[in-house]
């Protein structure tokens, strides 16, 4: 079977240049889903009759499932979907896997490429403290990376931004 290329054309720039690239990649993975899923189905189609009429649409469904599933990822971390989606988010996302340890992304900019191995930790944002409600809350507010972040920037000293920060934080907290 040969695998199409897909050309992406980009009429736009930035985040609807990116948002364009996603939705072509889901059409696409998408359309590699389909064809799995109908691979699948007809190598397992049955002919005994009695097995037909005990079988229930939710075996049916689990398996389609699946086969999307395992489909879609397949194509979306092929080296040529995956790749450029990386290197469009200018190290916004750490590659999941080792074999884009390589990519452009991390070698063009020396400010991306000490993000390059971030999924090598073993350890979550907020070790050593418990995983909680909280510590979520502070990671999805980018209290800890709009820290750094004004300190690089010039907009505020380390001390008053992890004043800030400290500050967010309490708030969430609090709750817990």
């Amino acid at each position: 079977m040969t695998r199409k290329k897909i050309n992406i054309v980009r009429a736009v720039k930035g985040y609807d240049a990116v948002l364009a690239d996603v939705v072509s990649l889901i059409d696409a993975g998408r359309r590699a889903s389909v064809r799995t899923s109908n691979a699948i189905m007809t190598a397992t189609y049955v002919h005994d009759a009695e097995h037909q009429e005990r079988a229930s649409t939710i075996d049916f469904l689990g398996v389609l499932l699946l086969a999307i599933c395992v489909g879609s990822l397949q194509f979306m971390l092929e080296k040529d979907q995956y790749e450029p989606w990386l290197n469009a988010n200018s190290g916004y996302w750490a590659q999941p896997l080792a074999a884009y340890a390589d990519a452009a992304v991390w070698s063009g900019d020396p400010k991306v490429a000490i993000f390059k191995d971030t999924m090598k930790s073993n350890y979550y944002n907020g070790y050593k403290g418990p995983i909680s409600t909280a510590t979520g809350a502070v990671n999805a507010d980018y209290v800890l990376v709009q820290m750094c972040a004004s300190v690089a920037t010039d907009a505020a000293t380390p001390e008053a931004a992890a004043a800030e920060a400290e500050r967010r934080a309490k708030r969430y907290f609090r709750r817990s």
